[in-house]
């Protein structure tokens, strides 16, 4: 839990921040944690907020090829946290793949090897999913 949220828990023991809640800090001063300059709304609002009139680069204008390869290299080698996998995952929940995603998806995967160690380790895990749904 960030410190400004343990800190509006604190003063506002009634009112926490749930899952989805964010704390804004009006001035902008993420070190001002002074209970008058933070503000509690959902993580929707406050990206809204902090993009109003923003207009994306690319709004609009399909990606060139070159663009996505840099952008995707940029990218190679970064971990992301647990959380924001699972977030990932949830978002992804329920999605239905248009058939020209199926068909990119299934062509990204074609040309992988994939090791036995790798292939124990997907199995492991599988298992491990399984066992956790039938428990639930």
């Amino acid at each position: 839990m960030k410190k400004s949220h343990r800190i509006w828990n604190k003063n506002n023991p009634n009112n926490k921040v749930k899952k989805g809640e964010v704390i804004h800090h009006k001035d902008g001063n993420h070190n001002n944690d002074a209970p008058e300059n933070q503000q509690k709304m959902t993580l929707k609002r406050h990206t809204s907020l902090h993009h109003k009139g923003k207009v994306p680069s690319n709004k609009g204008v399909p990606m060139s090829e070159e663009q996505k390869r840099k952008i995707a290299t940029s990218h190679l080698g970064q971990k992301r946290s647990k959380e924001a996998r699972r977030n990932m995952s949830l978002a992804k929940k329920g999605k239905e793949f248009t058939e020209k995603h199926k068909k990119n998806l299934s062509k990204a995967r074609q040309g992988r090897i994939v090791t036995e160690e790798t292939k124990k380790k997907l199995s492991i895990s599988a298992k491990q999913y399984w066992r956790k749904r039938r428990v639930a």
